[in-house]
């Protein structure tokens, strides 16, 4: 199964624009929103999906209708569990990587030494 689905929260529905998890009624799936707003949101508050509704086990965000959203499935209810923390990283990337965010840079390598460049090295004024 893979980790990261694209989806359209309307309210607690959700709306799978690239495929969606296995998910039913009595088995939940823990797992991570990061709400696509203006500016991503991080929600670190433990959320269960049941089939297509998001359970929000704490405070539900505030939305002004649909909001562009990325489900991440945990292998723990707790976001902060070792075992997500390595989702969660290769959910933000795998986010980076579908929104083309570095595809301005053509050379990665040239661009990372004149990144390097401008920078003072600790403890060398």
């Amino acid at each position: 199964m893979k980790r990261v689905y694209k989806a359209v929260l309307h309210g607690d529905r959700v709306e799978w624009l690239d495929g969606a998890p296995d998910a039913d009624e009595k088995e939940p799936l823990p797992i991570h929103v990061i709400l696509d707003k203006p500016r991503h949101e991080y929600l670190e508050c433990p959320t269960l999906l049941r089939k297509d509704k998001v359970e929000w086990l704490e405070e539900t965000p505030a939305m002004d209708g649909p909001v562009p959203t990325y489900i991440v499935v945990l292998d723990n209810l707790d976001v902060r569990h070792p075992d997500n923390s390595g989702a969660i990283a290769v959910a933000m990337l795998e986010i980076l990587a579908d929104k083309k965010a570095f595809d301005e840079i053509e050379d990665p390598v040239a661009w990372q030494r004149e990144i390097r460049k401008d920078r003072t090295l600790p403890g060398r004024d």
